[in-house]
């Protein structure tokens, strides 16, 4: 297939993403209330997360 054809069906199926993207309410994120019920935690081991640890602040509440 030439490189033109798969060039030109992704940026059609780009333009086309872009054209039909849902409504999107960012505000909605700043409002705790709508927000509360889809909220979720989980948690990871801070072995696992070491580096990201290394560059963000946390508090260690281990047991």
């Amino acid at each position: 297939m030439p490189y033109e054809t798969i060039a030109k069906g992704a940026t059609d199926l780009a333009d086309r993403s872009l054209r039909n993207q849902p409504e999107f309410d960012v505000d909605s994120f700043k409002d705790y209330d709508k927000m509360k019920g889809t909220l979720a935690m989980g948690g990871v081991s801070k072995e696992r997360n070491a580096e990201l640890l290394d560059t963000v602040p946390h508090k260690d509440i281990s047991i």
